[in-house]
This record gives structure tokens, sequence and C-alpha cells, in this order.
């Protein structure tokens, strides 16, 4: 099998049209439309909210997006944040139990 030069060569990227072809490929439900803005604006938590952490990164909503936007890999940089600023965190200590007299 070989691919073409127009199969392999980068895709031009453009702005978002909000025509929810992403949101109805989604296989998970999710909106994959609002993880680009979330991960160039660093909203992290919003993005949590938003279950990105349910995103299995298939990138169906890639292939059928014809504004070509990053969605898969605004994505694993959301998640790789996630994890870096739950790492970041101090673990909390569990309650201290009292004996019963």
């Amino acid at each position: 099998m070989s691919l073409r030069k127009v199969d392999v060569a980068p895709r031009t990227t453009g702005p978002c049209i909000r025509c929810g072809n992403c949101v109805n490929a989604c296989p998970m439900g999710l909106a994959p439309l609002v993880f680009p803005a979330m991960a160039r604006t660093r909203r992290w938590e919003d993005a949590r909210t938003n279950r990105v952490l349910e995103c299995i990164e298939c990138g169906t909503c890639e292939y059928v997006c014809p504004a070509s936007r990053p969605m898969v890999h605004s994505v694993k940089v959301i998640k790789a944040m996630l994890r870096k600023t739950s790492a970041a965190k101090p673990a909390e200590k569990p309650a201290e139990k009292t004996a019963s007299v």
C-alpha cells in the first residue's frame, strides 16, 4: 500500500465553525470542540468538569472536523497538566480514628 502526498501532508487548521460534527461523532458523548480553547487558556479544571478524563483519544472528532482542529492533542495536553498538578498537590492525610472506649 502506498500513500499519496495528499494523504500524509499536514492539514491546515482553521477556526472552529461550531458545526457539531465532533460532538455527534464522539463515542463517549463528550463535546470535544471545547478542549482546544481550554488547553490554550490553561483552564484545566474546566476541562475536568467537561469530562476530559473520559476521552479515549480515538481521534473520531478530528476525523470528522472540517476545520481540522487539534482536539486529541489538546486532550493529551490537558490530561498531562491535570496529572502534573495532581502530583504537585500534597496528599491529604486520612482522618485519624479515635479508639472507642
